[in-house]
């Protein structure tokens, strides 16, 4: 098992090694402080599992992201960050990665992530994050919210709103039976099957303010 562990703080380092050793206690654990040093490593060494914090100071997190699955699709990347989950990592699953987990995450979680991509090759999602990712059948992460056509995300935010069928239907001009077709649509594409279910997922994910 060979697994990068990329942050600029060493006490994060020391602390990632230290976990990761409760499992693969013959892991080998190359460490980097900075976007640099990850790119000339992962230039000519591949491995199992990289670790990586988005704050690096030389460069942007997302576009080292993306030349390291530039090299190669076959790393398995872990972000391991204070950034806000539901803002970078739609988009960082889209690209690629294999999980998220803020910083803050706690030492079972950790360790099931690293095993859970590490050991098995799955992806792993956060409990709080799954309500605004998918995948699809070739495993491509999706954005929830990208899934949606432009009527079905207009009629979603009306749902939100409270408005019943009938008053959806009055405002766009279309039949009760046209808005309940979309609405069938977008409860299947939020994979939700009630009213309760759909509200939830949607207010979790902040809805009204996309």
């Amino acid at each position: 098992m060979r697994i990068l562990i990329v942050d600029d703080h060493d006490i994060v380092r020391e602390s990632l090694d230290n976990i990761i050793r409760m499992d693969f206690a013959n892991a080998t654990i190359v460490k980097a402080g900075s976007a640099k040093e990850c790119t000339d490593v992962v230039t000519g060494i591949m491995f199992d599992l990289i670790i990586l914090d988005l704050g690096l100071p030389d460069q942007d997190g997302i576009e080292l992201i993306r030349s390291i699955l530039g090299i190669s699709r076959e790393f398995k990347i872990l972000v391991f960050s204070m950034s806000a989950a539901l803002v970078y990592a739609p988009t960082l699953y889209e690209i690629g990665i294999y999980g998220f987990l803020n910083k803050h995450a706690d030492l079972v979680e950790i360790r099931t992530a690293i095993r859970s991509i590490a050991l098995d090759g799955k992806r792993y999602v956060p409990v709080e994050l799954r309500p605004a990712i998918l995948f699809n059948e070739d495993k491509k992460a999706l954005n929830i919210m990208e899934i949606l056509s432009p009527r079905e995300k207009m009629i979603a935010q009306l749902i939100v709103q409270g408005m019943s069928t009938n008053k959806i239907a009055v405002l766009l001009g279309i039949e009760m039976s046209t808005v309940r077709t979309y609405k069938a649509r977008i409860f299947s594409k939020f994979e939700v099957d009630t009213l309760y279910d759909f509200l939830t997922k949607a207010n979790f994910m902040d809805f009204l303010n996309n």
